[in-house]
């Protein structure tokens, strides 16, 4: 009989998280014994939508905060259905739900990295601590760093944890639209320039003001810089690139939908997180397309795929970014060669059977941990 796994997570929007999260489901459906169902605290997107057509059950609990724990009661009886609990976000009352639903296994993979937090978020996360420390069974971490992460964040030692990381499906993220094609989706002639782009959360730890700084100082007519996603720190990032005087050479392009289509034709990737990032999935996935990719040296979870002058490059500051962006300006052999190795590298270290068998074992030594608790 197949064990039923509920894989919990906040909301559907869009993001590495998400697509991760995606693509393990699907790999459980096709490659493993386990029946797994995705339950929702609130909204999804068309990943998840999708996952319905490929007959798997997502349960939308319509959820309005993290803190309507008068729900928990309702919420534990529909969890108390499956067997494994797994969480990929640390939500509270989606755990008191679980820890209500009495029998069930609880694991926790942990999908940042770190970042110090106060006030409220501070609190959050202790109360958060206390319930995995209490009440959960296994805990793992998309990368080295995400476990070491979660040493810090919730004070449960390290060797508590486990390196799940991610698999891609490489299919999904198979490129089929011609440069010329995207270049007019997006406004932008096919002038020769070189394409230079990003896919993030506009937020402040994506230091996405790092890249546009870098750009500016780049020859004025020879680059497009491209941005993919949307957020807060949108409009200060408009009026950066105006003072630096590349708002004519910038595009904020918004979330898209199949951004692996637009990263494909991009010459040079950019993720310049700090250190709350984990794995990285844009970064990744410009990697599997064979594009030439920069990240910072002060993130230990992209560090684990991009070895610098290897995978891709790692630099410590804007003047460091410029300088290897003029160097792939300048030496097309140099990011086919940084291209060819980087996708070598993805589609060996991570693929579905690994990602799968990584989440076999966590699931089996949570389960024994589980038995030996009652």
């Amino acid at each position: 009989m197949s064990i039923k796994v509920a894989h919990v997570l906040w909301s559907g929007s869009f993001g590495g998280m998400t697509r991760a999260v995606y693509q393990l489901i699907r790999a459980q459906v096709e490659q493993s014994t386990y029946e797994p169902v995705l339950v929702l605290a609130k909204g999804g997107n068309h990943y998840f939508e999708s996952l319905k057509e490929f007959g798997v059950r997502v349960i939308d609990l319509g959820l309005d905060s993290d803190k309507q724990f008068y729900r928990a009661g309702a919420i534990a009886k529909m969890l108390s259905e499956f067997d494994i609990h797994h969480f990929h976000a640390t939500e509270l009352t989606m755990a008191a739900a679980s820890v209500l639903s009495r029998g069930a296994t609880r694991v926790f993979t942990n999908r940042t990295g770190y970042m110090q937090h106060s006030g409220k978020q501070r609190m959050r996360y202790a109360i958060a601590g206390w319930y995995l420390r209490n009440y959960f069974h296994g805990f793992s971490g998309n990368t080295f760093h995400a476990c070491r992460a979660g040493e810090r964040l919730f004070g449960i030692p390290i060797d508590r944890w486990q390196v799940t990381y991610n698999g891609l499906e490489f299919g999904l993220h198979d490129a089929h639209r011609e440069r010329a094609d995207i270049l007019a989706e997006l406004g932008l002639p096919d002038d020769g320039a070189m394409l230079i782009g990003t896919a993030a959360q506009l937020r402040g730890q994506k230091r996405v003001d790092m890249l546009i700084d870098a750009c500016a100082l780049l020859p004025h007519d020879s680059f497009r810089l491209i941005i993919l996603g949307s957020g807060p720190a949108q409009a200060s990032l408009e009026v950066l690139a105006r003072d630096r005087g590349i708002a004519d050479r910038t595009l904020f392009a918004g979330e898209k939908t199949h951004a692996g289509e637009f990263i494909n034709h991009m010459d040079a990737f950019i993720l310049a997180s700090t250190e709350f990032e984990s794995f990285g999935n844009a970064a990744v996935e410009a990697m599997y397309h064979s594009v030439p990719t920069i990240v910072c040296n002060d993130s230990p979870g992209l560090l684990e795929h991009v070895r610098d002058g290897e995978t891709g490059f790692a630099v410590s500051s804007a003047d460091d970014m410029y300088a290897r962006l003029d160097e792939l300006r300048n030496d097309p052999e140099l990011g086919a060669r940084i291209g060819g190795n980087a996708r070598a590298f993805i589609t060996s270290s991570y693929t579905l059977p690994r990602m799968i068998a990584a989440y076999n074992d966590l699931y089996r030594v949570a389960q024994e941990r589980s038995a030996n608790n009652r």
